[in-house]
């Protein structure tokens, strides 16, 4: 009997949510901790990192050059919220 496939949207949404839920952890009480604080340590550099990712996808996208300031500036000004918005309801290529 073969295995089900997942495609790799599935599997990167878990991972994404997994990450998120991990980096709201990181702070020790809450999210504020975590993005108060000057080091942010692994968990900051996770976030950055795709961040970034999300940047690029924003702007290889196939949508408008406004959607995509709209996009990039909400990643960019919500790093964690802004990043969850665009991957679940953001531009595709």
């Amino acid at each position: 009997m073969p295995l089900p496939t997942m495609s790799l949207r599935t599997v990167s949404s878990a991972v994404l949510a997994t990450l998120a839920l991990t980096l709201t952890g990181c702070a020790g009480r809450n999210l504020g901790d975590l993005i108060g604080s000057m080091g942010g340590g692994v968990c900051g550099l996770i976030l950055l990192i795709l961040d970034i990712w999300a940047l690029v996808q924003i702007a290889n996208s196939s949508a408008s050059t406004g959607s995509k300031l709209l996009w990039g500036a909400l990643v960019f000004f919500f790093p964690l919220g802004g990043l969850l918005i665009w991957y679940f309801a953001g531009p595709k290529a």
